[in-house]
């Protein structure tokens, strides 16, 4: 089983009205999660090698306790970004920045969904991914997916150590602990086909899928991502004007499921269980956030 770390990010871009996004993080239940207010004037600098992330833009974060990095955040100008693990072919290494750095990088130097975006490629083409990620298990590392959002736009944006690709929102989108973007991508790592192929994971660049090409199947499947995923996608499914209890509701669904049942994390809601799950993915902290460029 996945033993911490696992998520579900939802965003909806409505034909008319505001971007909605919404995020549980599930993490190990001993670890405490930060909700916090930053004005670029905390004395908490950005870990050493990455760009100076202070200024004068306040930033609403959700972090675990002991990183640096944050779950979950929205900054002034309705930018907000969420960050999910993935399991991919690619080595995670024991050095290295989580993408929770990056994302609070993003987050607090970024005025629009676009420019966050290119700030995210930027850091994963330069940096490596890796290091402790878990509380207590320390060993437990993974790559990062995220959900990218501003008030008019969202997007997409998968990796695979200094790999990834993106892909634009319209509509419905719900990520979770497994690579999503298959040959659909808008913007894609120029060697990433080249990779992929390299290694017999990819065929020719006209069938080229990022997810098919770089996930691990046997962590993803263990992930429970593709029945979470569903779940989210079918509780947002037909919402035409989205409200905050629609997201209330499909972040609290257990999908048909008992808690504590199973060895996989299989419901976006994941609370106090039995054995073996209750020492692994719980749910310490949720957000849910109109992007109301009027706000």
């Amino acid at each position: 089983m996945v033993r911490s770390g696992v998520c579900d990010s939802l965003v909806v871009v409505p034909e008319i009205g505001p971007v909605w996004f919404a995020k549980n993080s599930d993490r190990e239940p001993t670890e405490a999660q930060f909700l916090e207010c930053h004005d670029g004037t905390a004395p908490d600098a950005a870990p050493d090698g990455l760009p100076d992330a202070s200024n004068d833009m306040r930033v609403l974060l959700s972090r675990p306790a002991w990183m640096w990095g944050c779950e979950m955040g929205v900054n002034q100008h309705g930018v907000a970004i969420g960050n999910e693990a993935v399991f991919t072919r690619l080595p995670v290494l024991k050095a290295g920045y989580t993408g929770m750095d990056f994302q609070r990088v993003a987050l607090t130097t970024c005025r629009t969904a676009a420019d966050a975006l290119e700030q995210l490629i930027e850091l994963t083409e330069r940096f490596d991914q890796g290091g402790a990620m878990g509380h207590q298990h320390r060993s437990f590392r993974y790559h990062s997916s995220f959900i990218v959002a501003d008030p008019m736009s969202a997007w997409v944006f998968e990796t695979a150590g200094r790999y990834w690709a993106a892909k634009r929102i319209q509509g419905v989108a719900t990520i979770s602990n497994a690579l999503t973007i298959e040959d659909d991508f808008d913007r894609v790592h120029g060697g990433a086909y080249e990779l992929a192929r390299s290694r017999g994971w990819a065929k020719s660049a006209t069938t080229f899928s990022f997810a098919g090409s770089f996930s691990d199947p046997f962590m993803s499947l263990m992930a429970g991502a593709s029945v979470r995923r569903a779940c989210t996608v079918r509780s947002l499914d037909g919402i035409l004007e989205p409200r905050a209890r629609d997201f209330i509701m499909a972040l609290s669904d257990h999908g048909g499921l008992e808690p504590g049942k199973g060895l996989r994390s299989e419901s976006p809601c994941a609370h106090a269980s039995w054995l073996p799950t209750r020492t692994s993915a719980q749910t310490t902290s949720s957000m849910i956030a109109c992007l109301d460029a009027a706000g």
